[in-house]
């Protein structure tokens, strides 16, 4: 079996680090050239109340012009501190709305052709949420890319 080193053959990028979401949070905006999969994982510490949706938005840009919501594939673990997520379920555009266990995740896939097919070159993740508190973070990693991917060049703006 083959062990599979992140660090060497995605790319990582620290895309929403641990903050109170109060008013929603988007990700860091990415460039998927050169990759095959855009894979976030937000991660839910603890909660006033459920967040309101999880989407995700394919744009022209780093700076996010003519954002468009798209649907993607998303992997749930909503039981506190489990590690066990299910097998995925397909998401349409109009988003999913989070559990309000704390300290669940959440994995999003999106296959670089879905951005082909609209013509976009970006991509980033949004955790919308009203004026509750919610404790939560980011992580995105970007698979799929030639060996040593991970320690090329940049992905963000």
């Amino acid at each position: 079996m083959r062990s599979l080193n992140i660090f060497e053959e995605a790319h990582v990028v620290n895309g929403v680090p641990p903050i109170n979401a109060t008013g929603g949070k988007s990700s860091d905006i990415v460039t998927l050239k050169g990759y095959r999969g855009f894979n976030a994982l937000w991660k839910i510490g603890v909660s006033a109340a459920a967040a309101t949706k999880i989407l995700v938005y394919a744009c022209d840009d780093f700076a996010g012009n003519n954002p468009v919501a798209i649907p993607f594939r998303l992997y749930k673990e909503e039981t506190a501190l489990g590690d066990t997520f299910d097998g995925g379920t397909n998401v349409a555009a109009a988003g999913y709305t989070p559990s309000a266990n704390d300290n669940i995740m959440y994995g999003i896939f999106v296959d670089a052709q879905a951005l082909a097919s609209l013509g976009k070159a970006c991509i980033y993740t949004s955790l919308t949420n009203g004026t509750n508190s919610v404790i939560a973070d980011c992580t995105v990693i970007l698979t799929g890319g030639s060996a040593g991917a991970g320690t090329g060049e940049t992905v963000i703006a």
